[in-house]
């Protein structure tokens, strides 16, 4: 029977580094990140086939020092990761109950299996709460106007910006509008090779995109894959 609650906790692991150490992070990256992943991906795709995910919760546990990393202090940097992921897969499947919870600050007598699985039964919105000894932390917006903002809080016109994993998704938007507003000069770094593609999609329009979008998903059902 397919699970329909999956709890990712490999940010709790020992072997979590907590420097920048180059031979650490690869050592990792592979039961650490992209594992973790992996799981998430074909679980909920599982759950998407057999039309499961309004019945469904998906849990990441991890210690980003008790306030869900605002502080700087991480016990486990790659819990941002596992953050990062579960916030993406709530944007994308929102029938699916996704909740990151950061545990850092937790008092030591906490039984901490007990809240986790009391938060996991606790639908009231929240995507990422902290729990702590005396209390429970959410985030909130904080409107703040940008005229307040002194001038060095925006890019320097005409600048060189570097940005990693730039060529696809959400950092491309950013970075395109970025580049368009203040006359930005883009260094797009990333691990998937380049691949040839035909010249005349760097012409088309949002609207022959849009359509050309629609027409890949359509086929890609045709074939029986899963577009997402």
């Amino acid at each position: 029977a397919l699970p329909k609650t999956l709890i990712l906790a490999t940010a709790l692991d020992e072997p979590c580094p907590t420097t920048i150490d180059l031979d650490a992070w690869q050592r990792r990256r592979q039961p650490g990140l992209i594992r973790p992943y992996q799981v998430c991906q074909a679980w909920v795709a599982q759950l998407g086939r057999h039309e499961l995910l309004h019945e469904a919760a998906l849990i990441g546990v991890v210690d980003l020092g008790g306030d869900l990393g605002l502080s700087g202090e991480l016990a486990s940097p790659e819990g941002g990761a596992i953050a990062g992921l579960l916030k993406a897969v709530n944007a994308e499947y929102q029938p699916l109950f996704v909740r990151v919870i950061d545990i850092g600050a937790a008092d030591a007598d906490t039984d901490a299996a007990a809240a986790i699985l009391d938060e996991a039964a606790l639908r009231d919105g929240e995507t990422e709460v902290a729990l702590a000894t005396l209390h429970r932390l959410v985030l909130r917006p904080a409107p703040q106007s940008a005229d307040a903002l002194p001038p060095t809080a925006f890019p320097r016109q005409g600048g060189v910006w570097l940005v990693t994993g730039g060529a696809r998704g959400v950092t491309a938007v950013a970075a395109r509008r970025l580049a368009r507003r203040f006359g930005l000069r883009l260094r797009l770094v990333g691990s998937t090779a380049l691949e040839p593609f035909d010249p005349v999609w760097l012409d088309r329009d949002a609207a022959a995109m849009k359509k050309a979008k629609a027409d890949f998903m359509i086929d890609a059902r045709r074939q029986g894959l899963d577009p997402a």
